[in-house]
């Protein structure tokens, strides 16, 4: 009986050993990637998830802000429909992604992710940036850059 017990514990351990554990905070989820390359449709909710084989990326479901303005990508001056360069425009855009929807989304944008947190990713976060970027471009492109320089 005493080496039965001894026998499961072992098992027990070596199983536990074995699986890789973590932790998601409330508003991310995890996307599993097993060891094929291939991504699980259902994601790892808010809490504690173990799994075996492959890896866990956590990404935000909360509301993400991409900044055009200061450092970066804010130093870019587009032009008015006259040709007059603007000095300082400043734009955020803030975008959400659906709890459910986010796996499909890292297949469809693969490695356009950014992460915005420590361990935390943005899905499809340089495709909004480029998205939002080429949008300030054409609404510059079709203002009045006197009017706009003067406001």
């Amino acid at each position: 009986m005493k080496n039965l017990s001894l026998l499961t514990s072992l098992m027990g351990l070596t199983l536990l050993g074995g699986c890789s554990m973590g932790t998601n905070d409330s508003g991310d989820v995890g996307v599993y990637r097993e060891f094929n390359g291939s991504i699980e449709k259902d994601v790892r909710d808010t809490g504690f998830y173990f799994f075996w084989t492959g890896s866990v990326k956590e990404f935000t479901a909360r509301q993400v802000d991409i900044s055009f303005s200061g450092k970066g990508l804010g130093t870019l001056k587009p032009k008015a429909n006259d040709n007059l360069s603007l000095q300082e425009f400043d734009c955020d855009v803030y975008y959400t992604t659906s709890r459910a929807q986010i796996p499909d989304l890292v297949v469809k944008y693969t490695n356009e992710d950014a992460e915005v947190a420590q361990n935390i990713y943005a899905v499809a976060y340089q495709w909004v940036e480029q998205q939002a970027n080429s949008a300030k471009y054409i609404l510059c492109a079709t203002a009045d850059g006197a009017y706009t320089q003067a406001s």
